[in-house]
Formats: C-alpha cells, sequence, structure tokens
C-alpha cells in the first residue's frame, strides 16, 4: 500500500516537473522570439517588456529555472538591461529559497561590498546605480552558496548557457550578413567587434571582439567538459565546441584563441590518471585541431590574416602593458589605495588611466585593495568547497575544475567584476565545479541497493 502511494506520488512529481519544464521551454521561445522580432524584423519592443518577460519566468519557475535562465542570458546581455533582470532574479530566488545557511564565509563578500560602499558614499562622482552594477554578481553568487537546498540541476543550467551562445551565434551571424555578405566579410578581414556593430550595445544582441572571446572561450570549456563526463550528445557537444572556437577567431580575440589551447592541454593533463579518459581527451583534441585548421585554410581565411597582423604588431599586447604600468605606480602611491583601493565607479578617471585595466588581478587590487584582493579569493575558494561539498576528497575530479582553471587564465586578458557582462560566466563557472556533486550523487544513487 505504502509503495503503491510511493509511485503515484513519485509520478504527480515527474508529471508537475515535465508539465513546469514545458511551460519554461515555451517562456524562453517567446522570450528569444521578442528579442529577434526587435534585431531582426525591426519592431519596436521596449526594455520594460523585456524585463516583464524575464520577471513573468521567475515568477513561474523554480529557482533551478530562474538559475538556468540566467544561464540563457548571460551571452545575450549586452543586448538587454541585465542588471535590473539580475536583481530581480535575486529577490525571486532568495524567497523562493527555504534552506539559507549562514556560515563564516559570508564576511568575504560582505567586506567586498562594504568597500565598495564606503568609495561610493566618499566619492562625489560615484552613484547608487553605478554602486549597483558591480556588486550584483557578488551578491548572487553569495546567494547560492547560502542556498543549501540540493535541488539544481547544474548539467540542464549548464546546457541552457550553451543554447543562451547559440542563440549569439545566430543574431552575430545575421548582423554580418547585414553589412554586405557573410563572403565578402571573411574577405575583408573584417574583426567581428564593435567597428562592425557599431552603436547597437544596449539595443541589440551581439558581442564585441573582447565579449564574444570570454564567451567563446567558457563555451569551449563547458562543452569539453560535457563531452569528457559524458554529459550531453557527442555531435551536438562537437559542433558547439568548433563553434565556439570558430566564433572566437572571428573575433581576432587573442584571449580566446589562448585560452581554447590551454583548455585542451589541461582537459588532456587532466585525463592522465585513466587512459581511456586520456584516449578521449586527445582524440576530441584531434579532431578539434583537424576542424580548426580546416577552416582556417577556407572560411575563416579573412579572420586568419587579421588575426596574423595582429600578431605581428610591434607592441604585441596593444598597449595593454603601459596601462599595466601606470595602474601599478598608482596603486603603490598611496598606503590607503594600497589596503582599500579606489572602488570601482570611475576607477580609470581616479587613477587618471588612458585605458581601462585588463587584468583581473589587478583590478581588484587598484579598485579594492589588498583587502579586498584577500577578501575576493576567499569568495572564490568559499564557492568551490560550497559546490564539492557533499564529494569525499578522493572523488573530486580535476576535470570539472577546467572551466573555472580556463575562465581565471582568460581574465589575465580582460576583467570580471568591472565589466558586468563577463561577470555573469561566473553561474556557469560555479554549476560547472558543482557538476562533480551532480553525477556523482546520480551515480552513488544507481549503484545503492533498494531498501526492502
Amino acid at each position: 500500500m505504502n509503495t503503491c502511494l510511493q509511485q503515484k506520488i513519485g509520478l504527480r512529481s515527474f508529471e508537475k516537473a515535465e508539465h513546469g519544464y514545458f511551460l519554461f521551454s515555451c517562456l524562453i521561445g517567446l522570450f528569444t522570439l521578442s528579442l529577434m522580432l526587435r534585431d531582426m524584423a525591426g519592431l519596436p519592443v521596449p526594455k520594460l517588456l523585456i524585463i516583464a518577460a524575464s520577471a513573468l519566468i521567475f515568477l513561474v519557475g523554480d529557482r533551478n529555472q530562474i538559475l538556468a535562465f540566467l544561464a540563457f542570458i548571460t551571452p545575450l546581455s549586452i543586448g538587454i538591461p541585465y542588471v535590473t533582470i539580475e536583481y530581480i532574479a535575486l529577490l525571486f530566488i532568495f524567497f523562493k529559497s527555504s534552506k539559507i545557511t549562514i556560515g563564516h564565509s559570508i564576511i568575504f563578500p560582505f567586506v567586498i561590498v562594504f568597500i565598495e560602499a564606503v568609495h561610493t558614499i566618499f566619492s562625489p562622482e560615484d552613484t547608487l546605480w553605478g554602486f549597483l552594477r558591480p556588486v550584483i554578481m557578488i551578491l548572487l553568487m553569495t546567494l547560492l552558496f547560502l542556498d543549501t537546498e540540493e535541488d539544481y540541476d547544474y548539467r540542464f543550467i549548464l546546457k541552457m548557457y550553451l543554447l543562451g551562445y547559440m542563440v549569439l551565434v545566430l543574431f552575430s551571424v545575421f548582423m554580418i550578413g547585414q553589412t554586405g555578405s557573410i563572403d565578402k566579410f571573411f574577405e575583408m578581414g573584417t574583426t567581428l567587434g564593435r567597428n562592425v556593430l557599431e552603436g547597437a550595445e544596449g539595443t541589440r544582441i551581439f558581442a564585441g571582439n573582447n565579449d564574444m572571446g570570454i564567451f567563446s572561450t567558457i563555451t569551449v570549456a563547458i562543452s569539453m567538459l560535457l563531452l569528457l563526463t559524458n554529459q550531453g550528445n557527442k555531435l551536438i557537444m562537437t559542433f558547439i565546441l568548433v563553434t565556439g572556437f570558430a566564433m572566437g577567431f572571428m573575433a581576432t580575440s587573442r584571449g580566446a584563441v589562448f585560452s581554447s589551447i590551454f583548455c585542451l592541454l589541461i582537459s588532456i593533463l587532466f585525463s592522465v590518471k585513466s587512459p581511456k579518459k586520456l584516449f578521449k581527451a586527445v582524440l576530441i583534441t584531434s579532431v578539434f585541431v583537424l576542424v580548426a585548421l580546416i577552416l582556417i585554410h577556407t572560411v575563416l581565411s579573412g579572420a586568419y590574416a587579421t588575426f596574423m597582423k595582429k600578431m605581428q604588431l610591434a607592441d604585441l599586447s596593444n598597449g595593454r602593458f603601459s596601462i599595466f604600468a601606470i595602474y601599478n605606480r598608482v596603486y603603490l602611491s598611496d598606503p590607503g589605495i594600497f589596503l582599500t583601493g579606489v572602488g570601482m565607479q570611475n576607477y580609470v578617471d581616479k587613477c587618471r588611466a588612458p585605458n581601462s585595466i585588463h587584468n583581473a588581478i589587478q583590478e581588484v587590487l587598484v579598485t579594492w585593495g589588498l583587502l579586498g584582493f584577500i577578501c575576493v579569493a576567499g569568495f572564490f575558494i568559499a564557492l568551490y568547497r560550497n559546490a564539492v561539498r557533499h564529494i569525499p576528497k578522493c572523488k573530486r575530479a580535476l576535470i570539472f575544475m577546467m572551466p573555472a582553471i580556463v575562465f581565471l587564465f582568460r581574465a589575465q586578458f580582460g576583467r570580471i567584476f568591472s565589466n558586468g557582462i563577463e561577470a555573469m560566466v561566473m553561474i556557469v563557472i560555479y554549476c560547472s565545479m558543482a557538476l562533480n556533486s551532480q553525477i556523482s550523487g546520480r551515480a552513488h544513487e544507481e549503484n545503492t541497493p533498494p531498501s526492502r
């Protein structure tokens, strides 16, 4: 009798979950359609409607679907009011969570936000909105490791990110076609960036050189992870892997190209303990390299020529070494800046620098000081420990750290917190680490004999 009742309850729960995912899929489709009508058909779709559509998804979805939606819009964030959407998501996740556990690690994000708040209060040019922009992702990630309920489907969330990336690719190819033709675009050797889509930021879905570079890098890492752990269709994941590299190469983003190569190398390194996994990693890498070479010598030949011109510049860093030196002098010029930085808002003007920082470590040191750097390091460690908290050390696989390591490697050519778009990537980085827990838990359930 009890068994029969449990089966009926389980069936109802399954049907309810299936209905929830169907509704979520429909809403995602309508959200994407509204963006297509705006960007491809030229219809006026106000930002308020996009915000309302996002809020509706948060209202009817569960916490897992809210996080999946945030992963989906990460590659599309340039063309939508993503900061407002993130704060709405923060509220919904908080009120839908029933198990918030406050631990000692809360001190790290608290100090970071406090430092930025103090700078905002005492800097005349800083604003409340400018304060809210860089701290939103810190607040969201903090809520993730305080939320100890275990019903997140990390594999689904990662796949939603990949889906969002492919939507970005669709929009990018469409806009390239609007400039004349895709063939001419390749022949000109034009980079996929702001020079092609000038003035589109905030109103159209696209990605400039650096943004396409980070999204492509993470796409390569996530698709490689899902391939090596058998968590996705092999053909689809391979196609997305190659597409990620191709789009990063079209953007002539050196950071994306070097990070993709780095990703392939560490995927092999992390697989050496298992001959089967090592063979698989080498095979995937070989196929990837072969396809990449074919693309470079055919449809991507124009992008290759442009990329090589960048590599032959007298200043290979494109002025970044001199910018790095300027910010180092500012950082070491004052004990107050050394300890707590100048604040994230308007830091370029405060430092009287010609351009923004292009190194994540220096970004944190200059804006939040040594104290902020220690707290950011502690914050990242707390995220990792929370992601793998249910896995014995002997079962923690390094391969799940691959996207995080690639992200940190790529961040040495860019920023994290001062660029809210790149900061959103932390959601999928956390989910890739937590995927280890999800897979280990499912394997444990499959190997556990049923109770009698």
